[in-house]
């Protein structure tokens, strides 16, 4: 590893943010926060519209951790939210476990709406991304279209199915 790596929490083998019942290691984002104005921030937006979706995340978490797979807590915690239609944005190559997700959650009475990365079907050269890298594939994964695909199909919630994604405004 580089000397100039910028260590983060996906360095961290201690894990001590829990319990906090250990010692931190120096990068830790916990006890070396370097940016409390984010921080502050993001425990402002839980005051006003993430307030329900944090409770209801905890409860769910609370009562159910350990004992319910995530697509089971997914689906208390959406039913506790009142949601009613839920996304998918998935990679094509995890098509088929987000087509058993979504009949999964049918059956728990949500509707389901879903994007593939390849949706749109732009070609990787229209973008400017250069041929050779058509070697494994013509079409370039789109998370913004899913994204904005999902939103104009006002999904109250979505789900992440093996996706890299960018921050989207």
């Amino acid at each position: 590893m580089s000397d100039n790596l910028t260590r983060s929490c996906i360095d961290c083998a201690v894990t001590n943010c829990d319990k906090q019942d250990k010692t931190y290691p120096a990068f830790c984002l916990t006890t070396n926060n370097k940016n409390e104005k984010v921080l502050q921030e993001a425990l402002e937006l839980y005051k006003e519209e993430n307030h329900e979706v944090m409770i209801n995340a905890a409860d769910v978490e609370a009562e159910f951790y350990g004992m319910m797979t995530r697509v089971e807590e997914i689906v208390e915690f959406s039913k506790r939210m009142g949601f009613k239609k839920l996304g998918i944005a998935t990679c094509v190559g995890l098509i088929n476990e987000s087509r058993i997700l979504a009949k999964i959650l049918r059956k728990n009475g949500f509707e389901v709406f879903g994007a593939a990365c390849k949706a749109g079907a732009v070609e990787k050269t229209a973008v400017g991304i250069k041929e050779s890298c058509e070697k494994v594939g013509k079409n370039m994964c789109n998370p913004i279209y899913q994204a904005k695909r999902l939103n104009a199909e006002n999904t109250e919630f979505n789900i992440v199915m093996g996706l890299c994604v960018r921050h989207v405004l």
